[in-house]
């Protein structure tokens, strides 16, 4: 998926991948900027990356380093943005940590979201729509009018939306959706 929605002829300095875990999207989205950096709670899936990816890497405290890819073991909520050599990203990819979320955290992470992101930046959020309880995950059901109501103030665009179909994997039906966010 992104590969087929990636912003076309767009160059980016900085991309960030909240809760990236050890994510095979990484290696493309590191290709596509001058630094990739991501954010990750789990020191053993960011290992996994490097060893999984045949990738050398230097830690520095939090920070594990191979070329421009800049993997940061920390809380999300956490990080102090403004001590990192970056604090503001052109592209930020979310493939993960809004479905991750439960529905009460969803507005303080999208928040911490818009204020890292740069002036002309934009944001990729995949989410799916479950039909269950939206108590139940993770992955959590994201509905549109949450990502509406959380970035109100941003230009959205839905650019992919599936068919609602059977998933085994969550037990009901379900559909996914990309949303591409601007200021």
């Amino acid at each position: 998926m992104l590969l087929k929605y990636f912003p076309k002829n767009t160059s980016f300095e900085n991309i960030f991948v909240p809760l990236c875990g050890k994510s095979l999207d990484i290696n493309f989205l590191s290709k596509q900027c001058m630094s990739l950096y991501g954010l990750e709670c789990s020191s053993d899936a960011i290992l996994d990356f490097f060893k999984e990816n045949n990738l050398s890497h230097h830690q520095s405290d939090n920070i594990y380093r191979s070329d421009n890819i800049n993997l940061i073991c920390d809380d999300i909520f956490k990080f102090d943005f403004s001590q990192n050599k970056v604090s503001k990203f052109d592209f930020i990819y979310d493939r993960a940590a809004t479905v991750a979320l439960p529905f009460e955290l969803r507005a303080k992470y999208h928040k911490l979201l818009k204020r890292v992101l740069s002036s002309q930046g934009k944001i990729m959020i995949i989410t799916f729509e479950i039909d269950r309880d939206k108590t139940i995950g993770p992955p959590f059901s994201v509905s549109h009018e949450n990502i509406k109501e959380n970035f109100k103030e941003y230009s959205i665009k839905k650019i992919y939306e599936s068919e609602k179909q059977q998933s085994p994997a969550m037990g009901t039906l379900s559909k996914e959706c990309i949303y591409l966010i601007s200021k």
